[in-house]
């Protein structure tokens, strides 16, 4: 399952293919995506793939939140404004004498992980309407699941919709309607997460028939993992 997830919902951008997913065939290469590229028609690469990439990206988007583990080196390859999806960015950094800043080889390395992570782990909760943030599903019921989620300031409260997904389940179900009925701060025992966790519960709300079916056989597959 973890291989089936993660071809349908992983893309890795490339300098020399422009994008692949985990199983395509590739030869080996080394051509960086911020590489000095110029030619009489291209000044680098973003100029050669220019909206490409980014047309790319959308045929296989199954939602509108992209997860985005990749680079600003390659990142810049993708146009947002032409992208159909709300982006959310992890930034990992390394506490160093009391002040956070990014380490290029441990950030890497955390974007790895992460990707890893995803796809090996757990269900995960995408909050789109509000509070535009992914969080950790850590237990369900008919009534109503809770989540972790790294926190900047602010609690999640009131009505929603939210999305589930997960690579071990190979589940994927969005637009679920939820009202929250808790929201406190919760220990972060997470390796490459620097900042706080919390943890919101609450409750279904008026889901419809053809949901229902689907979450309560997800439900029963969670539990019996």
């Amino acid at each position: 399952m973890d291989f089936d997830f993660a071809q349908n919902n992983v893309a890795i951008l490339s300098g020399l293919y422009g994008l692949l997913k985990p199983l395509d065939l590739m030869q080996p290469y080394r051509l960086e995506m911020g590489t000095l590229f110029k030619t009489r028609k291209w000044k680098n690469l973003y100029d050669f793939w220019g909206d490409k990439i980014t047309e790319a990206i959308n045929v296989l988007l199954k939602d509108d939140v992209l997860i985005n583990l990749a680079s600003l080196e390659y990142f810049k390859v993708i146009d947002k404004d032409l992208l159909n999806a709300r982006i959310i960015t992890p930034v990992f950094k390394e506490n160093r004498n009391g002040t956070y800043k990014f380490v290029h080889i441990f950030g890497k390395k955390a974007r790895g992980l992460m990707t890893r992570f995803i796809v090996q782990n757990g269900v995960y909760v995408t909050l789109k309407d509000v509070y535009y943030k992914i969080g950790q599903l850590i237990t369900i019921s008919k009534g109503g699941f809770a989540f972790l989620y790294i926190a900047n300031g602010e609690k999640i409260n009131g009505r929603f919709n939210v999305d589930l997904f997960s690579g071990t389940h190979a589940f994927y179900l969005r637009n679920i309607p939820f009202k929250t009925l808790s929201d406190f701060s919760q220990n972060n025992e997470t390796p490459f997460i620097h900042g706080k966790i919390r943890r919101c519960g609450g409750q279904f709300d008026n889901l419809i028939k053809s949901q229902k079916t689907q979450l309560y056989r997800f439900i029963k597959s969670y539990k019996n993992k």
